[in-house]
């Protein structure tokens, strides 16, 4: 593990590597492979992430299982969903209850909500 500021870092979780600022909270109660972030707050709360690379990503991957995820100020991404591969900006609840395989996009609000 690399990083500064790290706070309560693997809190019941199994980290493989990871590298940030400020990082808050990374991988309770989950598992990540390798994760680079900045401003990275609750990221992976009970969920399964492979390879996540952010700045400000909040609550990423709450319950739900992630493959890879990019993305600037993405807020609640895949909460109790399955995303493959997403890219986007200020993406606010995408895939809740959902599934999505491929979505890219900007100010994307509630995607796949319900189906």
């Amino acid at each position: 593990m690399k990083g500064k500021n790290a706070f309560e870092s693997g809190r019941r979780g199994q980290i493989g590597e990871m590298k940030g600022i400020n990082a808050f909270e990374f991988g309770r109660r989950s598992r990540m492979g390798e994760m680079k972030g900045i401003n990275a707050l609750e990221s992976g709360l009970r969920g399964q992430i492979g390879g996540m690379k952010g700045k400000n990503a909040f609550e990423f991957g709450r319950r739900g299982q992630i493959g890879g995820m990019k993305g600037i100020n993405a807020f609640e991404s895949g909460r109790r969903g399955q995303i493959g591969g997403m890219k986007g900006k200020n993406a606010l609840e995408f895939g809740r209850r959902g599934q999505i395989g491929g979505m890219k996009g900007i100010n994307a609000f509630e995607f796949g909500r319900h189906g």
